[in-house]
């Protein structure tokens, strides 16, 4: 069957292009991610793996609802905070009125986690270098003496 990885990345994304049914700029970002899953330390082979067989015999699941369930078990447990709900007011000239719930992440609480718990994953995507954190605390100095919580 060859390598799942090989298998996730490159000739399916390009197979799914030739007959219409991916763009070129989607096929570009799979392989930009392809990389990087093979450039990434310690790359959990077992995982890739078991991916493969979520697809059938034939590549095609036999439940296609099912899939979700299936690719939420694959995934590791992580120590991310619990999402909060907010109702949001829509007000749509067409549809009318709605309160919908929306799931949010605390931005502090999820700064928080990344930093204490990914390390890696906040000072590569958060805070790549000192001279970005520089230049975000830069375009924010004015901002905080405005903010209600300054004055606690």
């Amino acid at each position: 069957m060859g390598s799942p990885v090989l298998l996730c990345g490159g000739p399916c994304a390009v197979n799914q292009w030739a007959w219409g049914h991916m763009s070129p700029i989607l096929v570009q970002q799979i392989a930009r991610l392809h990389k990087e899953d093979l450039d990434t330390p310690g790359l959990d082979m077992d995982l890739l793996t078991s991916l493969v067989g979520l697809g059938g015999k034939d590549g095609r699941a036999a439940h296609k609802g099912n899939m979700l369930r299936d690719l939420t078990k694959k995934l590791p447990d992580n120590d991310m905070p619990p999402l909060r709900f907010h109702e949001i007011h829509i007000d749509h000239p067409v549809l009318g009125k709605s309160t919908p719930e929306f799931p949010f992440l605390d931005p502090h609480e999820l700064f928080s986690v990344l930093y204490h718990r990914y390390p890696q994953a906040f000072f590569k995507h958060v805070v790549p270098s000192t001279e970005a954190l520089e230049n975000f605390w830069d375009s924010v100095s004015g901002l905080w003496g405005k903010h209600r919580l300054s004055n606690r």
